[in-house]
């Protein structure tokens, strides 16, 4: 992840603590979900109601529907509308589909837990992910409060449509429902099939590229925070960026 969410939001004076798995010269390094004492740790911070608005964005890789073989790129399919976890019995599955399902479930209880301490959470992915149909984000769903919200991140400046989902309770991000006007307000974006080359010269899914959050709209999310959120610069404010 590169924390642009998190670094719109502090730049606006709310306190931020934005943790990752990966080194983007920002985020505090080696944080992990699905590591005891991390998963532990952030479970008692939001119970004492230290965060105000905690924001997870799952890897999407295994989760994703643009795996498939064709004249583009071969990755293999790990999972269906018929078996969401993963295809095949558990002791089959690669350890990726392991992982990241243990990551799914501990994310949604983490939101689960946020709404019973009074606090916010959201959850993005894409919106056709496999994440959805996992029974843990199902329930959460359910939950009084919790809605799903599609658009397209394109209506942030982006240079992909990508159509998202974003499962919360947080009343500030309603404006996230809107779609790609098209043409002329928005050229024709770049198709996310395929690989493409990195700055470092090797190659990457299309998808991977836009994983990241456009500036613009990283900033509109936070003046929608700022704007409708009760002291949102006090400690109760911090929001945790887990990209």
């Amino acid at each position: 992840g590169t924390g642009n969410l998190a670094k719109a939001v502090g730049a606006k004076g709310a306190v931020v603590l934005s943790l990752d798995s990966l080194d983007n010269g920002f985020s505090r390094t080696g944080f992990d979900l699905l590591n005891p004492s991390d998963y532990t740790a952030l479970k008692k911070l939001i119970k004492k109601r230290g965060i105000r608005w905690i924001h997870f964005a799952p890897p999407c890789r295994t989760f994703s529907r643009a795996r498939k073989r064709d004249r583009h790129a071969w990755a293999r399919k790990l999972r269906s509308d018929e078996e969401p976890a993963g295809i095949g019995p558990p002791h089959l599955r690669p350890w990726e589909v392991t992982e990241a399902n243990k990551l799914a479930s501990r994310t949604a209880s983490l939101a689960k837990l946020a709404m019973k301490a009074g606090t916010f959470a959201s959850i993005e992915n894409p919106e056709f992910s496999f994440i959805w149909k996992m029974p843990a984000m199902l329930a959460l769903a359910k939950l009084p409060g919790f809605q799903a919200i599609d658009g397209d991140q394109c209506i942030g400046g982006g240079s992909y449509r990508k159509p998202t989902r974003w499962l919360t309770n947080c009343p500030w991000l309603a404006f996230l429902a809107a779609r790609c006007p098209g043409p002329p307000e928005h050229d024709v974006h770049t198709p996310l099939v395929g690989k493409a080359e990195t700055a470092a010269g090797s190659w990457d899914w299309k998808t991977a590229f836009s994983a990241e959050y456009s500036a613009g709209l990283a900033e509109m999310m936070a003046d929608n925070y700022m704007l409708n959120t009760d002291d949102p610069t006090e400690i109760g404010g911090t929001t945790i960026d887990e990209e």
